[in-house]
């Protein structure tokens, strides 16, 4: 009986001393490579940074995700642009709710944030696919930087930091994490 439970239990301990291993070497080879990125620093403008985020009906949710971005540690100007079809959708209520809106014009609702490098706006591009939403944002853009970030999701608080420093660092055209 006691052959019978030894043999799993030394097949287990096996595999977690191998699995221990692996990863000690996974680690010591990265560390050896020598491709390490620059911690950022967060206190250093590096640029402009437009961040669209498209929107169907996301409605009160979409106030933490702004929030997200306005708490940016990322010291230079961030613009939050938030991409519906028209202003019919429930995100634009629970967002003027949330920050007040100063100015509806031409299909733009600005926000107000209260943060001097931080704007958000609400945007309407007359059209409810994510990739129409995009396009038309894209070709209007006008930033160093441009991250794209779903609705539903919240941006931890070094995410556009981090971003920037991978694209400086690397040489890239584009980041996703």
């Amino acid at each position: 009986m006691a052959s019978l439970i030894a043999g799993p239990a030394l097949w287990l301990l096996a595999y977690a001393l191998l699995y221990w291993f692996a990863l000690f070497a996974f680690v010591w080879i990265h560390s050896l490579s020598g491709t390490r990125l620059p911690a950022h620093s967060g206190r250093q403008d590096r640029g402009r940074v437009l961040v669209l985020v498209p929107s169907h009906h996301e409605g009160e949710g979409l106030v933490d995700t702004v929030r997200t971005l306005i708490d940016q540690d990322y010291e230079g100007s961030i613009e939050v642009q938030v991409l519906v079809q028209d202003f019919s959708d429930e995100t634009v209520d629970a967002l003027s709710r949330a920050y007040g809106e100063r100015i509806n014009r031409d299909g733009v609702l600005h926000l107000d944030i209260g943060e001097p490098e931080r704007t958000a706006s609400v945007v309407a591009v007359g059209d409810n696919a994510k990739h129409a939403k995009l396009n038309y944002a894209l070709e209007r853009a006008d930033a160093d930087y441009i991250a794209l970030l779903d609705a539903d999701h919240r941006a931890c608080l070094d995410w556009v930091s981090n971003g920037v420093s991978v694209l400086i660092a690397e040489g890239a055209d584009a980041v996703q994490f």
